[in-house]
């Protein structure tokens, strides 16, 4: 399976537009989306069917939202009313919701940039004790003042 069967321009654009809205910008590096990782995203999860249906159920239920179709796209929407179409899509739509969220969220924390940001140890993994990685703590201090959208689901 490739995505060029299964996701169009148009959804892509949708996709990317969700990275920003669920991963913004901050004062060090740009949002999800902006930072042009839906290539990543693509290479990542979009060989897996299981992904590609879920992200798919997930766009159709965008573009029949009444209020995108209403307004005339996704886009049209104010930034609030999409925030409020994906906290509906994540309560109705649970399970592929989450794989949408784990794609997003799976692309942006591998990406160089990020880790190099957040003070990750790419190798962690190889590592021969569990103890030596450790995060910075200005970095959990960062993370916990965030208050994403879907967290008060």
């Amino acid at each position: 399976m490739r995505s060029k069967e299964f996701f169009n321009n148009y959804d892509k654009r949708i996709i990317k537009e969700i990275m920003n809205l669920m991963i913004p910008e901050n004062e060090e590096i740009a949002a999800a989306g902006d930072k042009g990782l839906i290539g990543k995203l693509e290479k990542l999860f979009f060989d897996s069917e299981l992904h590609i249906n879920s992200i798919k159920r997930v766009l159709n239920a965008i573009n029949l939202n009444t209020d995108a179709r209403l307004s005339g796209s996704f886009f049209s929407v104010s930034k609030e009313k999409k925030i409020e179409i994906l906290k509906t899509l994540e309560k109705n739509m649970l399970d592929d919701f989450h794989i949408l969220k784990e794609c997003i969220f799976g692309t942006y924390y591998s990406d160089n940039e990020v880790i190099k940001k957040i003070g990750w140890d790419n190798d962690f993994i190889n590592k021969t004790k569990f103890g030596e990685f450790t995060l910075k703590p200005n970095i959990l201090d960062k993370v916990k003042k965030i208050s994403p959208f879907w967290r008060k689901i």
